[in-house]
């Protein structure tokens, strides 16, 4: 998932590193966007993010 735009390109075969989101053209490191979807997760369950 996109952790810009939070869409969900579906599954990924685990080689592939980087990846181009096709809805909003962000660049991402496989690693670094799901450390970002985890931290977006987290801060909604506390109601610190909106």
């Amino acid at each position: 998932m996109c952790s810009t735009c939070g869409h969900k390109d579906g599954t990924k075969a685990l080689h592939i590193r980087e990846w181009d989101c096709p809805q909003c053209g962000t660049h991402h490191d496989r690693d670094v966007n799901a450390a970002l979807n985890i931290l977006h997760k987290g801060l909604k369950k506390t109601s610190i993010e909106g």
